[in-house]
């Protein structure tokens, strides 16, 4: 429902324009009246107002006064101005206040409609994106912010969050291709997939954007439009992940996981548009995954580029697991992938755009044309990661040296005084040099490998926040808490719920 007020201090013009409004738009505006700019800035003062049609001559507070106290609401009203008077001083302020119309009186009725029209159509927009920002904050925190207020209609029905990105191998509509095209198809044709595919969600009667990027789209349909969604996805170039359904806001950032995961379905059978999430027990195979990511973490520090490549490869070997549980892993290893190692080693790349670009590549998952590209990708990133630490050995071996010990005994009480006495360097030495080969300092470092030690017992579900916190390294489970929701965005019970869901 909009909110409109009408404020003239002619009640018959007032009468008028209410019968116009009431019978062009039934059942869409609140209206509500005010005989001058006084009343009609208490009115949107005690309920905000999305349009304000107001004279601009009135008593106690005119028009002009009364625009530029709207403007400077936090949430600022359409404002359409009515006058008698076909002055350019009287538009000029008119203008200058912020308003979206202004028509001569006597009103004529179309022109009205019109005006009131796009000014619902832009206040609807406004809305929906409040809404949609909102959203996108739940989803990427976990939670329900306590300063939340956008009106949020999600609750009370059954809704499910489909992921959708283009086919690597979509190709653009028609016979003609622009200049543009021919150049680099591929993004062209991603980027026309994902201008029919909003076209076709935002037509959708239920429908919030949450996510966006050149090639993919996230978003929430109540179950209804998602099963008519699903059924108009032949016609598109689109691959879509559909999570489970679910009613309350809190459940949102798993839902966009399942999601996710149901579309890493794609990499595995290519003949499918629409892959459903499968809530698939663990089994054994994701014990011994975790400890091959661990052996990772630990390779790539001790410069050894070709057997870190090498133990990627065999991580992304899908031979011996079963089909229902292939898409889980992978999005198991692309999260370890650019949280754990690339997230560790991030502050250092600043400076060095091959790293970026490679690490931009191997992130965009759902832009790869096949699963054997990915994993080429992949693998070739850890590999120029572990090389650059090879790199700097000959110069600084100790770091290595160093980096080795802390992945080892990250868990234990340790601290930057005991590894400078196990690699012999001088405690300030050390410090500098370290920073300098690894981009951050020893404290920030150790908490890293710490939070992701945290992340991965969490996965497991079998131990408590507070053994969680000692079998990390933090000991103290308050500390712990506290960092590990500075870091990730969730408390230790939040990221296990998500993570097991």
């Amino acid at each position: 429902m909009t909110e409109l007020i009408v404020a003239d201090d002619e009640k018959n013009i007032r009468a008028g324009l209410l019968k116009i409004l009431s019978e062009s738009f039934p059942g869409q505006l609140r209206i509500r009246e005010a005989k001058n700019g006084e009343e009609a800035l208490a009115l949107a003062q005690d309920c905000p107002a999305d349009i304000v049609i107001t004279d601009i001559r009135m008593p106690k507070l005119d028009g002009v006064a009364l625009m530029r106290a709207l403007s400077a609401f936090a949430n600022p009203p359409s404002i359409i101005v009515l006058s008698g008077y076909d002055d350019f001083s009287y538009a000029r302020e008119a203008i200058r206040s912020g308003a979206r119309a202004y028509i001569l009186k006597p009103v004529d009725r179309n022109e009205l409609i019109s005006v009131v029209a796009l000014a619902a159509a832009d206040c609807e927009r406004r809305r929906k994106s409040a809404v949609e920002n909102a959203l996108s904050r739940i989803a990427r925190e976990g939670r329900i912010p306590g300063d939340l207020d956008c009106g949020i209609p999600v609750s009370g029905g059954d809704f499910r969050y489909v992921f959708s990105f283009a086919r690597p191998d979509a190709t653009v509509p028609g016979t003609a291709q622009p200049d543009e095209a021919a150049r680099y198809p591929a993004t062209v044709a991603a980027s026309s997939a994902r201008t029919r595919l909003l076209d076709r969600i935002e037509a959708l009667p239920f429908c919030y954007i949450v996510e966006r990027s050149p090639v993919a789209v996230g978003c929430i349909l109540d179950s209804s439009a998602a099963t008519r969604f699903a059924s108009e996805l032949s016609a598109l170039p689109v691959v879509s992940g559909a999570s489970k359904s679910f009613r309350n806001l809190s459940f949102l950032r798993t839902a966009r996981k399942q999601a996710q995961i149901a579309a890493c379905g794609y990499f595995f059978n290519t003949s499918v548009a629409l892959f459903e999430y499968d809530n698939t027990e663990q089994d054994s195979r994701e014990s011994l995954l975790d400890e091959a990511l661990r052996k990772l973490s630990s390779l790539i520090p001790s410069g050894k580029a070709e057997a870190a490549a090498d133990l990627m490869r065999n991580i992304l070997d899908f031979s011996p697991i079963p089909a229902a549980g292939q898409s889980r892993r992978l999005w198991m290893i692309h999260e370890y992938l650019t949280s754990s190692i690339v997230g560790r080693y991030w502050d250092h790349s600043e400076k060095d755009m091959y790293f970026t670009l490679k690490t931009l590549m191997a992130g965009n998952l759902f832009g790869f044309a096949s699963l054997d590209e990915y994993c080429s990708a992949a693998a070739d990133l850890v590999y120029y990661i572990a090389s650059r630490f090879h790199s700097r050995q000959a110069e600084y071996p100790f770091i290595s040296e160093a980096l080795a010990y802390i992945e080892e005994h990250c868990t234990e009480d340790i601290n930057m005084t005991v590894v400078a006495n196990h690699v012999s360097v001088n405690y300030s030495w050390f410090s500098e040099k370290f920073k300098e080969q690894t981009g951050v300092n020893f404290n920030e470092y150790l908490k890293r490998l710490r939070i992701a030690e945290a992340k991965r017992l969490l996965g497991k579900g079998c131990y408590k926040v507070y053994e969680v916190s000692s079998l990390s390294g933090f000991g103290d489970v308050k500390h712990f808490m506290k960092t590990f929701k500075e870091e990730t965005g969730c408390s230790p019970g939040e990221y296990r719920r998500l993570y097991l869901d």
